[in-house]
Order: C-alpha cells, then structure tokens, then sequence
C-alpha cells in the first residue's frame, strides 16, 4: 500500500518591490554625479544639468549656444532640417530599415531622444566639433573641422547611456553661449632642474648640459667582478646610470591631477 506523501508548499521568492529598485537607481546616478563632477572639475569644468525629458541633447545644444535650454524645439528642427536637405548622407545609417520620412518625421516630436546622426549633423549644422566628456572613461570627439576651421567646441556630459548634459569652466558665469574651454594634454617635457622654472624636451642640449653638472647617485660598491672584452664599456655604464637617473625622477603633476587623471579622448 503507498503511502500518501505530504505535499511541500514552495513559498516563492518575493519580488523587489519597484520602488527600491527605483531609489536604489537614483542614489547610485547621485553617486555617478558626485564622481562625475569631481572628474569634470579637474579639468577646471562643470557640469551644467538640464532636463532629461528626451530633449536633454538638444537643451544641452541650447545651453551651449546661447545659454537657454529651453530654445531646444529650435535646434531640434534646425538638426532635422539639415538632414533632410543631406538625405544622401544620412539616410544609409537609419537602423531597423525604419522609412527616412517617417524617421525625420519621429524626430521633429517633442521628448524624441537624439542618435549619433543627430550630433554629427549639429557639428556640421554649427561647424562645430563636439567633445563627449564620459565617467571614468577618455572622451569622445565628433571631429568635422580642423582647429582653424571649427568655429569652437561643444562640450557635452554623457550620463549613463541615457542623458546629456551640458559642460562649462568652472568660472563661466553662464549667461548666454559658453566660453571656450581648451583641455590642454599632458607635457611631454619636464621643468629644468636649475631652478629657472624653464621646461626642456630630453633631446634639448640645455636639459642635458643641466642634467650633467648634477653630483652622481652613490651607490654602494658591487661585489661583481668588473666586465670584461664584450661586456658593459664605461661609457654604456654610465649612460646607463644616467638613464636610470632620469627614470627615477618624479614626474612634474599636471594641473588636471589634482582630483582624477586626464583620461585623454577617442575620435569618433
């Protein structure tokens, strides 16, 4: 005779409630912007935020401008007006076979989020290059003119491969187009040690001159026998302990070290 088993009842896992994903979401974008804005102001900049309404690239394109999120329906239509007049240029990079009517149409819409065709049309729309500043990772550049052919630059804040923001130096009083912001790379060269403040490439005669009236390292005496035919010359040890020298000196700390390094930029 079988015996009746008892029946287990599985109690099924709770689900997260929404509104804890919800706050856990927000706390952690604060904590990106926190990060974020220390990053920024490194490099003398900040962050000017804008509403994320799906019109964020375009009030971004606003504040910069002219210094007025709110005109972004304005750059909105100018942006797909141009790519309507360069059909030809845009149209072979419409993704999911989507009509070029229909996708300029969609694009007029209020709160119709921007692509990458909508930034490469506002650089050459403004003959402007554009910098993409990004957390923790090297910024990106829409690169459509030479230095002396771009009118300026736009800089934009790109948040959680979701949202635009706008970026100005720290001192930009923020009242009409932002002023022009120069992100100046790491110096190759280093600050002379004669005390004269001049800096000098490592191949310059004077950096050499200088470096050679500084008293050698001492050292304490090797318990190596001395080389021989075929080993190190004198001249190759000292060059050697010349370029061991220089290795270990510190190197000069940008201006833009002070809170993150400069994680310097990719061209897209």
């Amino acid at each position: 005779m079988a015996r009746n088993k008892k029946k287990v009842a599985v109690a099924a896992p709770k689900a997260r409630k929404p509104k804890r994903d919800a706050e856990e979401k927000k706390f952690a974008k604060k904590a990106d912007m926190t990060e974020f804005r220390a990053q920024l102001d490194s490099l003398g900049l900040k962050i000017i935020e804008v509403s994320a309404d799906g019109n964020c690239f375009f009030r971004a394109m606003g504040d910069q401008l002219e210094g007025n999120e709110e005109e972004h329906m304005k750059y909105r239509a100018m942006i797909v007006q141009y790519i309507k007049e360069h059909r030809v240029d845009f149209e072979p990079f419409i993704e999911d076979e989507e009509p070029f009517e229909k996708y300029c149409d969609s694009m007029l819409e209020d709160g119709t989020w921007a692509g990458h065709m909508e930034l490469q049309a506002a650089s050459i729309l403004k003959r402007k290059n554009i910098c993409i500043h990004m957390l923790n990772s090297p910024r990106w550049y829409i690169r459509n003119f030479s230095d002396r052919e771009a009118t300026s630059m736009i800089h934009l804040s790109y948040h959680q491969g979701e949202h635009y923001n706008s970026v100005r130096l720290r001192e930009d009083p923020c009242q009409g187009p932002a002023m022009p912001v120069i992100i100046k790379g790491k110096s190759k060269t280093k600050e002379c040690s004669c005390g004269s403040a001049r800096k000098h490439k490592p191949s310059c005669n004077l950096a050499t001159t200088v470096a050679s009236r500084e008293p050698p390292k001492t050292t304490a005496p090797s318990r190596e026998p001395p080389k021989t035919k075929g080993g190190q010359g004198k001249g190759q040890k000292g060059k050697k302990q010349k370029k061991k020298e220089q290795d270990e000196t510190p190197a000069i700390r940008d201006h833009d070290s002070k809170v993150a390094p400069d994680l310097g930029a990719l061209c897209i």
